[in-house]
């Protein structure tokens, strides 16, 4: 088993995470991959402090300049070397120590499912935990495959998941051009496996000032939300995507257009709408002569025409 933990700036957060998966009673070894990507703040040197404190468990990647979260995530995922991969941000922590004993006794007992995720615990900047992430008023499918995903009736928090590892699963991942947690779960349940949902609290998902997420500006955000659209498009080629997705990302790119201050990004950025509009391979063919998609469609055109309207006055 292989534990995947990226970190850039969680020098109060990074112990944590690391003694939630020191504490872990398993009847297998686990190994920690630690991908610090050149943090400038103490980060590092508390990495470094553990690593030498457990030398036969921790393996850190240490980084000469940063490379940005997505690249950080592929090259520690590449390093692990586990039949199975947990995941945990640098500022999120495990705090059921069978965690991952129960993860993979599951995934042993069912081979047709290659994803274990479970519910996790809110946690506010001041350390407090909150409520669960999931409530029980939200309508969970506690068995997923990739069409549930793309429907949108699934979620799953990074700090909860776990993984099969193998050639199949590697070859495949190293020839995507966009990775991140969602394109990651998405492909995994692209092999035709499915994935189960715990509604047990085992982890903590921390909201901050400093999370990765939190530091991103709204047309940032924007153009990773894209990113992970066209990693959602590859991961489906040769299959059909779903309109409602189809849409969403062509939305985006008209959000974007509306943040972009200067007349050559935005029409770039309509430009683009207008391609994936007209993207017809994508789809399931029963969808485009349904009452929902033409409506939606006609909506789309009508906030474009909006949006070059307001590029050239």
């Amino acid at each position: 088993m292989s534990v995947c933990i990226i970190s850039y700036n969680h020098e109060s957060y990074i112990g944590k995470a690391i003694e939630g998966v020191i504490m872990q009673n398993a009847t297998f070894n686990i190994e920690i991959i630690i991908g610090e990507d050149f943090s400038t703040d103490k980060t590092r040197q508390v990495c470094q402090e553990y690593s030498q404190r457990y030398p036969d468990k921790i393996k850190l990647l240490n980084s000469e300049k940063n490379l940005g979260a997505i690249q950080n995530f592929i090259r520690t995922l590449m390093a692990c070397s586990g039949q199975y991969i947990a995941l945990c941000e640098g500022d999120d922590y495990w705090i059921d120590p069978n965690k991952l004993q129960k993860q993979v006794n599951f995934l042993e007992s069912n081979p047709d499912f290659i994803v274990h995720h479970h519910n996790v615990m809110i946690v506010n900047k001041e350390g407090n935990e909150q409520h669960p992430f999931f409530d029980s008023k939200q309508n969970i499918k506690f068995e997923s495959e990739l069409s549930d995903y793309l429907l949108g009736g699934v979620a799953c928090k990074i700090c909860s998941m776990v993984f099969r590892w193998n050639q199949k699963t590697q070859k495949g991942l190293t020839v995507l051009k966009y990775l991140d947690d969602n394109v990651l779960y998405a492909y995994l349940l692209s092999f035709g496996y499915r994935s189960k949902y715990s509604n047990e609290l085992m982890a903590c998902y921390r909201i901050h000032q400093g999370g990765i997420w939190s530091l991103r500006d709204e047309k940032t955000r924007g153009l990773q939300a894209i990113n992970t659209y066209k990693g959602l498009l590859q991961v489906c080629k040769g299959k059909r995507f779903l309109d409602n997705q189809l849409f969403t990302f062509v939305g985006l790119f008209i959000t974007l257009s509306k943040l972009s201050s200067s007349y050559k990004e935005r029409m770039r950025y309509n430009f683009f709408a207008i391609k994936y509009l007209l993207a017809f391979r994508y789809l399931n063919y029963r969808d485009i002569f349904s009452l929902k998609f033409l409506k939606n469609f006609a909506k789309s055109i009508l906030f474009i025409f909006v949006s070059v309207l307001d590029v050239r006055y």
